[in-house]
């Protein structure tokens, strides 16, 4: 199963719901993080343009992914749990409670509503997390039954990227619609769009960028499809507004 490494050239956008068009909203918003549909989706389409004598959809539909993942130094990060909050102090487990019941909520039978596992002062104001975190930080989440006190430490007092990283930032740009008769802009037509940048400056005097890429795994029992895999590095579009990224294999299994 090839590995690959993906390192956008251009902010990326993964698009959330909400409509975009002339009479429906101008603004292109996106999501927090890359959806394995767009991911996986542009992959299908490189490989369908690589089969000159034409493909069959149902086929492309077997390339299968896993990931995508944030990758930072050759290290990998996943987003930041949602069942963990924190204040200033401590950091809080969210546990369904045996006590609790469906009042009040329009949940599925046998299902519990989520609480804190030790209930904090009424004053209680959840803080911000890094929004992804590292392997060795999720595993101490998902190993560790406490309340992750030290976790918490660890996170906020780590002046590397070895533990938390805050993730691309979002970049957003003004466009001027284009009228593809004339080649000039459009009156009264302009637009928005939010992408994810994944180079990131360091905020200590002296610092670096930090190049974030995005690491996934392909598999296809076709082995025609399987050698195009190979057949890289190649930019190829990824993601809303076609921004361009870098598409090569780190490995192969």
């Amino acid at each position: 199963m090839p590995m690959f490494k993906i390192t956008p050239l251009d902010p990326l956008i993964s698009r959330d719901s909400r409509p975009f068009g002339r009479d429906q909203g101008r603004k292109v918003r996106t999501l927090d993080w890359l959806t394995p549909s767009v991911v996986c989706g542009s992959l299908r389409s490189f490989v369908g343009k690589q089969h000159k004598e034409g493909f069959v959809p149902e086929d492309l539909k077997k390339i299968n992914i896993r990931g995508p993942f944030l990758e930072c130094e050759r290290s990998l990060y996943f987003p930041c749990p949602l069942d963990f909050v924190a204040d200033k102090n401590k950091g809080y487990a969210l546990r369904p409670s045996k006590d609790a019941t469906q009042v009040g909520t329009e949940m599925p039978l046998g299902l519990k509503p989520a609480f804190l596992q030790s209930p904090p002062e009424d004053d209680f104001k959840p803080e911000a997390l890094p929004k992804f975190w590292s392997a060795e930080a999720m595993s101490d989440w998902l190993i560790n039954s406490d309340p992750q006190t030290s976790l918490l430490g660890k996170l906020r007092n780590n002046k590397s990227v070895s533990y938390g990283l805050p993730g691309p930032e979002k970049d957003e740009r003004v466009h001027v619609g284009i009228n593809p008769k004339t080649g000039v802009s459009e009156d009264s037509f302009l637009f928005s769009t939010t992408g994810l940048d994944f180079r990131r400056k360091e905020k200590e005097e002296g610092s670096r960028f930090l190049q974030m890429t995005i690491a996934l795994e392909a598999e296809t029992s076709n082995p025609t499809y399987a050698r195009y895999l190979k057949n890289l590095p190649h930019l190829h579009p990824l993601g809303g507004e076609r921004r361009l990224a870098e598409w090569k294999v780190e490995s192969e299994e």
